[in-house]
């Protein structure tokens, strides 16, 4: 993904859950639900249910959010 701006997880970050941290970047960084779901190919509502800790991402899935955000895969999982 190009052209993305990146997200820098401040320390106190380590105690959000992986759906805070993904709702975290996403806001700033400045792009809607609805556009991180176009840019990693999953379905919105499924992004929904991550940041709501209702459903969480597959390794996979966690990638594809993590390029998409500017962001490591660890700092989002760990």
């Amino acid at each position: 993904v190009t052209g993305v701006q990146t997200c820098a997880l401040p320390i106190w970050t380590i105690r959000m859950t992986i759906g805070e941290k993904i709702k975290y970047c996403r806001k700033q960084i400045g792009i809607t639900q609805d556009k991180l779901a176009e840019l990693t190919g999953i379905h919105p509502v499924s992004i929904r249910k991550y940041e709501t800790n209702k459903m969480q991402p597959q390794p996979p899935q966690l990638e594809k959010i993590a390029v998409a955000l500017g962001v490591s895969y660890n700092a989002l999982n760990g």
